[in-house]
């Protein structure tokens, strides 16, 4: 099962740096007069993000697999709801 979940991060890492790239274009573009950012740099820039927010939750050894599968789900969900919200504060512009 943790094998699985390594294999899932990648494509949940290239989703967060395309959730980033189409916010950062919905918003910072605009805003501050910058040039959007590529996939790579979007990136590179949500595994900087993450690696400074990244905090470590401690679960008893029989919970720690149902942890590890809700993390997941979570990383796959979480992005779209993101993406959901900024398309609204965008429909208001």
């Amino acid at each position: 099962m943790t094998i699985l979940i390594l294999i899932l991060m990648i494509p949940m890492t290239i989703l967060y740096g395309w959730v980033l790239s189409i916010l950062w274009r919905w918003f910072f573009v605009p805003a501050f007069n910058l040039s959007p950012i590529t996939l790579v740099q979007a990136i590179g820039i949500a595994l900087v993000i993450r690696f400074l927010l990244y905090t470590t939750q401690y679960h008893r050894e029989e919970d720690r697999e149902a942890a590890m599968i809700e993390h997941t789900i979570n990383g796959f969900i979480m992005p779209f709801i993101f993406l959901g919200f900024g398309w609204v504060v965008r429909s208001f512009m």
